[in-house]
């Protein structure tokens, strides 16, 4: 059931649950060999949390390899957010998971129907 966790990248909404206490996302970031984020999603999580939740925020963020966006990445972002009408923040994570070569772990169903890639892991 679970893919290649040895080259996971987690999409922001799974380190939100983990943030939240949701078990089911502490156990797969967890079992990840060098797990990593967009710059992106270290953004939004960033930008989503409280002043209370800020340091639990960090201190999650810290565990992860932080890819930051690149123009390869850029380039392919922009062809996925005109092609299959993804917001930016969305094409960028799965543009840096496919550049990559990770597999990329979300909740977000309509974002791996979208992407229609294998490697896509949508945890439900």
């Amino acid at each position: 059931m679970i893919a290649n966790l040895a080259k996971a990248l987690f999409d922001t909404n799974i380190l939100i649950d983990a943030i939240a206490g949701h078990p089911e996302a502490r156990a797969i970031i967890e079992t990840a060999v060098d797990p990593a984020i967009s710059i992106i999603t270290a953004f939004e999580v960033l930008s989503g949390t409280t002043s209370w939740d800020e340091a639990k925020a960090q201190a999650l963020l810290n565990g992860f390899r932080q890819i930051d966006v690149d123009p390869d990445i850029i380039t392919y972002a922009v062809a996925l957010a005109k092609e299959r009408r993804l917001l930016m923040p969305d094409a960028i994570i799965v543009a840096t998971a496919q550049a990559t070569g990770r597999t990329l772990i979300t909740r977000d169903i309509k974002l791996t129907n979208e992407i229609d890639d294998p490697r896509s892991l949508c945890l439900t």
